[in-house]
């Protein structure tokens, strides 16, 4: 995820750097950029459904035009069973937080909203405790 957020941000200063010596048309450094989003993911997927199980929730915000946000810039997250912290606060365009298992087996969306724009990630519960997925 990181990898391709650097790639992005690297084609899109090359472009603006050949657009203003005079290499590239301006118009294709516009039609380059990206247009912005949230990218939600978690460290593990599959949480047994214990109510204790954590996992590392991770989201890369990209503003329109490969710009990240000033620090600081709040991501509000939801969580469809479990809990998450209700905000998070971005440090170099990433804002991370914590996401608590629920008791209730099955499939769970945690949301992030920042600036209008929205992300998701699932998370499967099974019946047990720990992360990975069930021995059978």
């Amino acid at each position: 995820m990181r990898q391709s957020l650097v790639l992005r941000t690297w084609l899109i200063c090359w472009l603006a750097l050949a657009a203003a010596v005079g290499n590239v048309s301006p118009d294709a450094v516009a039609q380059d950029a990206p247009a912005g989003g949230l990218q939600v993911g978690v460290a593990d997927p599959v949480l047994g459904a214990d109510g204790t199980t954590q996992t590392p929730v991770e989201v890369v915000v990209l503003l329109p035009g490969g710009l990240v946000p000033s620090d600081g810039t709040v991501v509000r997250l939801t969580a469809s069973e479990g809990a998450v912290a209700l905000a998070a606060r971005t440090s170099q365009g990433v804002a991370r937080a914590l996401y608590i298992a629920g008791s209730k087996p099955g499939s769970v969306t945690i949301t992030a909203q920042c600036g209008g724009m929205t992300g998701q990630a699932e998370v499967l519960l099974w019946p047990g405790e720990g992360r990975g997925k069930p021995e059978v």
